[in-house]
């Protein structure tokens, strides 16, 4: 079976000619072109798009004056196919990366790598081809249509948030919503960072994503705490239900009713959970790759960064917390959504506000994160002791500015709530 057809990729560019708004129609990328001299010819087209000109036969002409001949027979026979010439090459693309990976991985057999090796070289090359993503330098003209599409969302959006809700509206003016970045979220242990996870795991399941018209799908890994506790927590959450009843099972008719509802409203969410224990490194970004890859989540929560086993236990701790880190750093880097990783700071640090020289194990935890986010309880609010003030503290963004979100934390019912405060004394 032939895996080219210039014809076709002809039968498009005069297509582009025709009418430059295909281009916002398709998502047409290099891959589509095998033929040398078409695919010299569209990266001319994206160069001329960047700059604000119009790609038709005349433009190309100009650029191209060695190829006038050429470039003048891609207009001839023009029908309106472009979606079936798109979708025609879209598949002969996929079919030679396919025929890559096989050649890859028959060289990497025949070098001797192991199996573990291998399955990590699969799940990146299949989650490459579902994600459309290419390796490999580009050139500024091939980048700057995607800058253009994300200023013209911000600029339609009109001071919305462009990423995903976190549930705290401080928060989302703080961060512009979850952007597709690698964040770490640093707790002393029993401050509540998993139950902030799930809440904030839980907003975004609530909230309508504008691409699907639904909510958004959510990946959450869990290394300290079962499936079914995490559910728990949400369901004490979504039916205010206190969680302590839950556990005991000594709740009334109308909990068990409210329960109910709060389960019902939960199977209907793109909710994808991972309980593996001792989960390793390379099994958590396989995972993830196949969340995005088959389930389209559009957040990861990882709970919690020290509790992931490296391969490499030769190596002291440090170094492998960084090189842990560094991974998943990759890892939301090739996604392209945002990933959110719960981490334990230093016991030491206990009574004073947290740093980020008091992220445990690594600083390089800290380096490789784009925006850090400490959780510290600044004592009860109530007499009892079920209500925990809570300062949420940006730490660090790349992007954006840094500060304090007041919260409350009901524990009784695993709920975080902003406070009607501008920030804790």
């Amino acid at each position: 079976m032939e895996l080219t057809n210039p014809a076709t990729e002809r039968a498009l560019l005069g297509c582009i000619f025709f009418d430059n708004r295909i281009l916002d129609e398709l998502s047409i990328t290099d891959d589509l072109f095998s033929d040398e001299l078409n695919r010299k010819i569209w990266q001319e087209v994206t160069k001329a798009r960047a700059r604000g000109s119009v790609a038709n036969v005349y433009e190309m002409y100009l650029r191209l004056p060695e190829h006038a001949k050429y470039i003048a027979t891609l207009t001839d026979g023009w029908s309106p196919n472009a979606k079936q010439y798109f979708d025609d090459l879209k598949e002969l693309s996929k079919q030679r990366a396919f025929f890559d990976m096989a050649k890859g991985i028959a060289s990497r057999v025949k070098d001797g790598e192991y199996s573990a090796s291998l399955a990590e070289y699969c799940e990146q090359s299949l989650t490459a081809m579902s994600e459309n993503a290419e390796t490999g330098y580009k050139h500024v003209s091939a980048i700057i249509p995607g800058v253009i599409t994300e200023i013209e969302r911000a600029h339609a959006l009109k001071g919305e948030l462009s990423g995903i809700p976190t549930g705290f509206e401080k928060l989302d003016a703080m961060l512009n919503g979850w952007q597709p970045e690698y964040y770490v979220i640093g707790a002393r242990p029993s401050t509540g960072k998993t139950q902030c996870a799930l809440n904030c795991a839980s907003s975004a399941l609530n909230a309508i994503n504008r691409d699907t018209g639904v909510g958004y799908k959510v990946g959450f890994f869990s290394a300290e705490m079962s499936a079914t506790s995490l559910i728990k927590r949400d369901i004490s959450d979504r039916s205010s239900v206190d969680h302590s009843r839950i556990r005991s099972g000594f709740f009334a008719s109308g909990d068990m009713d409210a329960i109910q509802d709060a389960m019902a409203a939960l199977v209907d969410k793109g909710l994808f959970i991972c309980d593996t224990a001792n989960i390793t490194k390379t099994q958590l970004i396989s995972e993830a790759r196949k969340m995005r890859r088959k389930e389209k989540v559009d957040i990861i929560f990882i709970d919690y960064l020290t509790l992931i086993k490296c391969e490499n236990q030769n190596l002291p701790r440090h170094e492998q917390v960084s090189e842990i880190s560094l991974a998943l750093k990759g890892l939301c880097r090739e996604l392209g959504i945002p990933v959110i990783v719960l981490s334990q700071i230093k016991r030491e640090s206990t009574g004073k506000r947290p740093s980020l020289a008091d992220i445990r194990e690594s600083g390089s935890i800290e380096e490789n994160a784009d925006v850090v986010i400490f959780l510290h309880n600044e004592g009860a609010d109530d007499k009892a002791g079920n209500v925990d003030k809570i300062s949420l503290i940006v730490a660090k963004q790349r992007s954006g500015q840094c500060g304090d979100v007041p919260l409350l934390f009901y524990k009784n019912k695993m709920r975080f709530r902003q406070a009607e405060v501008d920030k804790w004394d």
